[in-house]
């Protein structure tokens, strides 16, 4: 029995179509096995896939936005990990505090991204911790130091200052200024400096 055209293109649609909706399906399934490893990259891999196939289907956009946002969090959260440095500077530290809270909301969220978060908190911590700093004089040397502001004229002066590096700079009149450069490390105990103008111009 000959087959007529319209039932040989109605047998290879559904062919097509079988074909298609296999492709989808393990699409499908290798994007929830990426999101399960945390491999956010290789799930949007497959959710653009499957959108290329049919642009219409639900579960492929919202995959596609979950893991752009996923994407976009683990960059930024990256971003201060790698640079801990940077958060010696008040935006900077604020910025890292907006993410923390930020990437709490995040959903889903595994065992590496709460890893990341920890990590994130703990530098954040440690960049708020203050160090006492006491700075010596002379009671004649006007001090100041850059990021704090003018302190005057003293014998000793106790600052609380957070991990970074600041400069101390001494000044009067009929003298030579003097400037120093101090580092304050996370974690350090005490630091004490001396900062007096002694050479006459």
């Amino acid at each position: 029995m000959l087959l007529s055209s319209r039932e040989v293109s109605d047998a290879l649609f559904q062919v097509d179509q079988a074909i298609r909706l296999a492709r989808i399906d393990t699409l499908r399934k290798e994007a929830q096995t990426a999101e399960e490893a945390e491999d956010w990259q290789a799930a949007l891999r497959s959710y653009l896939a499957v959108l290329d196939i049919d642009k219409n289907l639900q579960f492929a956009a919202q995959g596609k936005e979950r893991a752009m946002e996923q994407i976009q969090t683990d960059r930024r959260l990256n971003f201060f990990l790698s640079k801990p440095q940077l958060l010696e500077s008040d935006s900077q530290l604020n910025n890292a505090l907006r993410l923390l809270d930020e990437a709490r909301e995040v959903r889903p969220q595994g065992s590496k991204r709460k890893a990341r978060i920890k990590e994130l908190e703990g530098l954040v911590a440690t960049a708020q911790t203050t160090v006492k700093v006491t700075i010596a004089s002379d009671n004649l040397t006007q001090v100041a130091v850059y990021k704090v502001g003018k302190l005057g004229q003293f014998t000793s002066y106790e600052l609380e200052l957070r991990p970074g590096t600041y400069t101390v700079v001494g000044s009067r009149d009929g003298y030579k200024d003097v400037r120093q450069k101090i580092i304050v490390k996370p974690g350090q105990q005490e630091l004490h400096v001396t900062i007096k103008c002694r050479v006459k111009i």
